[in-house]
This record gives C-alpha cells, structure tokens and sequence, in this order.
C-alpha cells in the first residue's frame, strides 16, 4: 500500500539517510528524535545504539570500498543475501531493546521500516549482487544541505 507520511517526519526520515551515508551524528541524532526514536535527553548509551542501527541498515548503499569485504562478490558487488542485513541488524535491536532508554519508534518510521525489511527480504531472496550507492548517490546530490550562497569577496563568503 501506498501511504503518504507527513512532511515533518518526511523530512527528518531523508534527514537521517543522509546524516548516517554522510557521518553527520548531530544531524542524524536530532533526527531520530524527530523521528520520535530516541527522547530528547537519551543517554550516550541509547544514542550509540540507535546511531548504530541506522548505520548497520544503510551499509548497503555505502561506496564499495566502506562496504565489508565478505559480503563483497570479486567485481566488488555487494551480495545481498550473504549479508543477511536484516538477521544482524535484528539481532542488534534485540539487544537494543533492553535499555531503558529504548523508546518505541512513532507509527510512520515503523511503517517505513517494514516497507525498507520488505524490500531487502526481497533482494536478498533474489540473490541479487549490486551497490546501493549508485542508488542512493542522486538523492543524497539532491537531498544534502548545500553550503550557504552568498556574495564572495577575498575568498570569504558574506
């Protein structure tokens, strides 16, 4: 089913794609409280776990050379099924839940990881051996923030 979500959650879902392909943890922590993920004052300790989490799930639309060698085929292909993504990434949220910093996501970011689960279940039954980068690379052009415009003088922008 198709289901429009909300531009507020919308917004801080891209956000987090991007702050955790690019690094960003300021951006990619305030998002997952956006995203209704973590409470605003979460401890360092629920802060790592969900920031690993979101990292562990998008590996897949890493550049190769960021991706796990043994889940690499010899032209440098990620291999979907023999990464068993969603069997590590499980795991890790089972372990996470434990915390009592552990808060249950909103509504809409469960729906997205369902829908996100469905497709890589899918890939990965495939067998299907590709990077996700050339994927996500158009998005991430479109979606990053860009640098402040201004009007430049002596190498400094005012």
């Amino acid at each position: 089913s198709v289901m429009a979500l909300d531009d507020a959650v919308r917004s801080a879902l891209c956000e987090t794609i991007v702050a955790g392909l690019q690094g960003d943890d300021a951006l990619l922590l305030d998002a997952l409280v956006r995203l209704g993920c973590l409470p605003p004052d979460a401890e360092g300790h629920a802060q790592e776990t969900f920031k690993t989490f979101v990292i562990n799930l998008l590996e897949p639309l890493r550049a190769a050379e960021q991706l796990p060698a043994e889940y690499l085929n010899r032209r440098g292909e990620y291999c979907w099924g023999r990464s068993e993504l969603i069997n590590r990434t499980g795991r890790h949220v089972a372990r996470s839940m434990t915390s009592r910093q552990f808060a249950i996501p909103s509504g809409d970011f469960a729906m997205v990881a369902r829908k996100l689960t469905g497709v890589f279940t899918f890939i990965s039954v495939l067998e299907a051996e590709f990077n996700g980068e050339e994927i996500a690379a158009p998005f991430l052009a479109a979606y990053a923030p860009k640098p402040p415009k201004g009007k430049h003088k002596g190498g400094r922008v005012e």
